[in-house]
Parts: C-alpha cells; structure tokens; sequence
C-alpha cells in the first residue's frame, strides 16, 4: 500500500509543481524548494480532508517534505 499511497501523493504534488516533476519526489525533497507554494499546500490539505483524511494546512506547513506528508497521511486510519 506505501507505494500505491507514494504514487498517489506524488500524483496529488505535481500539477502545483512548477515546471515537469518526477513521477516520484524524493523522500526526503522539500517541497517549498522545489516551488510549492502556500496556496497549493491549502489546496491539497482540503483535497486531502474532502478524501477522509485529518490533514490541515498547519500540519503541511510545519513540514513541508514529502516524506513527513507520506508518514502523516499513513498515519491515518
């Protein structure tokens, strides 16, 4: 399921990525850096919370690394 969910994650990132992103973001990439902005991070937390998951732009915001999202979205029930 983590790969499914990694994909999935990657998939949801990409289109508020600019410019053509990997199929899959390094683990350990900050998102900030790579030109995630705080709009976008609202836009998925809500996207995010629509799918059933208690995600909020305040916990994004606090660790804004892939890897930290993967392990709070997999850290839902």
């Amino acid at each position: 399921m983590a790969s499914t969910l990694k994909h999935k994650i990657c998939t949801d990132i990409a289109p508020f990525l600019p410019g053509s992103m990997p199929d899959r973001l390094p683990d350990d990439c900050d998102l900030i850096g790579l030109g995630l902005d705080s709009l976008a991070m609202m836009k998925l937390a809500a996207m995010w919370r629509r799918q059933g998951y208690d995600i909020s732009f305040a916990r994004l915001i606090q660790q804004p690394r892939f890897d930290a999202w993967l392990a709070l979205i997999e850290s839902q029930p």
